[in-house]
């Protein structure tokens, strides 16, 4: 096929490259938008009606100390302390929780814009899947592309977490789908300069990801196209970074801090392995584990028709994979960026199908539009019914005991200052879902005799027998079910009556757990916000 020289100094195929630009250029089409508006709904619904959290990090990582740049209070873990955390996600959801509080001093009023953020942030795989599955098979193949990436259950799962993960992994996505078109065609300089900040952001998010982005650099910029896109790639991601890099230096005190020593303090000093040690297939296996025999054969599958016209997506979801398996210290979340190219992977692998049958078929009309929505449909019913299994009442129900806890305490009107019995903070809500103003403290049975004034409401674990005899039982709650359905956990709620007194007690201080060999790395005097 001819070769030409685009505008920005690319190679492309006339005939592909003409018509994705006016594919490009045309309004966005119903099916399209009826798809975002559904992802959003589905996301926003889950937030609300299936609370859970996926693990601590996402509040005292991100919204915790969120809460604290804009209100004031937040309890600040020990990676804040030592400094190895940009406070760069924690600053732009202070300000949408700013916003929030315009609104009214309850949480979900607080956290309204930031569930709105996430939900539609995390469309970014949905649209681009559209975009990736249209070049493939039409507007057939852009819906049931962007169908699969709607409805797949790691994707809603995953979506309202505030991990930097998640967001990460939606920035990796846009910066591949703007610098990567697949089918061998070159993409302009406009392109690839965002590609770059796209995978920039990703990168300062989650620096983690580095060789996956390296990647996804070399897929995109090509080792034998000249210096040309390497320059505009280089440009783009330059901008995150100096960002990142200035940031770091005014709040933390050195450039970068917070990822070269975050990786110093974690990996060769070994600080990430008091978290515990997993066999180095773990992260592999668990799209099997997750998915089912059934489920990952028939996603496999349809990867195997997308990763001809995307190999690159399945590069780096490889490379995160095998990466992260290299690192004593293993979960889900580490793996979830990769999750979303997998994703596209299946959908536009469906797309292709869609493709191949019209062709072999002369589908027209509405066969084809009928074959594209049986096939989102049935990718919708595997995902619910993986959504509904054993394997997902684990995740669903994760730390839900807590949640519904502090839910009851923020509607309670009396509530002036609480303490968490005998347990961890971080396994808490933190000040993110307490009326603002509310404060949280440490409280044991000493510290219960000495410091209750300054709190008048209990959480703890049921069965606990309070030595304050003030203190009665307002609910308890159950989460943390397992496979069987069965509760691992039930929190209650006590209340004394009274007023607080935010003196009485102080602030708690990091929990350190495992983490001992980071404690030489704590400044004497280490300013909070």
């Amino acid at each position: 096929m001819q070769q030409v020289q685009d505008g920005g100094g690319g190679i492309n195929s006339t005939d592909s490259a003409r018509a994705m630009t006016r594919r490009r250029l045309m309004p966005a089409p119903p099916e399209f938008l009826v798809l975002l508006a559904a992802a959003f709904a589905i996301r926003l619904a889950v937030y609300f009606l299936l609370p859970n959290i996926v693990f601590p990090d996402q509040i005292f990582q991100v919204t915790e100390p969120a809460h604290r740049l804009a209100f004031g209070t937040g309890l600040m873990s020990w990676e804040w302390h030592v400094g190895i955390r940009s406070w760069l996600l924690p600053g732009v959801f202070a300000a949408l929780m700013w916003l929030g509080g315009l609104m009214g001093d309850a949480p979900w009023l607080v956290n309204l814009p930031i569930a709105i953020f996430m939900a539609a942030f995390s469309c970014v795989p949905v649209a681009c899947a559209y975009g990736w599955g249209r070049s493939v098979s039409g507007r057939a193949g852009g819906f049931v592309a962007a169908g699969f990436c709607a409805v797949w259950i790691d994707l809603v799962y995953m979506s309202n977490h505030t991990l930097t993960e998640v967001v990460g992994a939606n920035f990796m996505v846009l910066g591949l789908y703007l610098g990567y078109a697949g089918g061998g065609i070159a993409v302009s300089r406009r392109r690839l300069f965002w590609s770059g900040v796209m995978l920039g952001m990703a990168f300062v998010l989650r620096f983690h990801l580095s060789p996956a982005l390296a990647v996804a650099a070399l897929g995109i910029c090509g080792v034998t196209r000249g210096w040309r896109p390497w320059a505009d790639f280089a440009a783009g991601a330059a901008v995150p970074v100096a960002l990142a890099a200035g940031l770091d230096w005014v709040t933390l005190g050195l450039p970068l801090q917070s990822i070269w020593l975050n990786f110093w303090l974690n990996v060769v000093v070994g600080v990430s392995k008091g978290a515990g040690v997993s066999p180095f297939a773990t992260l592999l296996l668990m799209p099997l584990q997750i998915w089912g025999p059934i489920g990952f054969l028939l996603v496999a599958g349809a990867i195997g028709f997308g990763v001809r016209r995307l190999p690159l997506l399945l590069f780096v979801a490889l490379v995160i994979f095998l990466t992260h398996s290299f690192v004593a210290h293993k979960e889900y979340r580490f793996i979830y960026p990769a999750i979303p190219l997998l994703a596209v992977l299946a959908g536009v692998g469906t797309a292709r199908i869609v493709q191949r049958v019209q062709e072999s078929r002369s589908l027209r009309g509405p066969g084809r539009a009928v074959l594209a929505g049986g096939l989102v449909l049935a990718w919708s019913a595997l995902s619910l019914s993986i959504g509904a299994s054993d394997v997902f009442k684990v995740p669903w129900t994760r730390a839900r005991s807590q949640v519904l806890a502090f839910a009851e305490i923020s509607r309670d009107p009396t509530v002036c200052g609480v303490g968490v019995y005998e347990m961890f903070w971080t396994t808490t809500g933190g000040h993110t879902w307490l009326p603002l103003g509310v404060r949280l403290y440490d409280s044991t049975p000493d510290r219960l005799t000495k410091e209750s004034a300054a709190y008048n409401m209990i959480v703890a674990e049921r069965g606990t027998i309070l030595p304050d005899p003030a203190y009665e039982v307002v609910a308890c709650f159950a989460g943390d079910r397992d496979h069987t359905g069965k509760a691992h956990r039930q929190d209650c709620v006590w209340r004394r009556p009274g007023r607080c007194d935010a003196a009485a007690a102080p602030e708690p201080g990091p929990i350190w757990y495992r983490f001992e060999a980071a404690r030489q790395y704590l400044p004497e005097r280490r300013e909070m916000p």
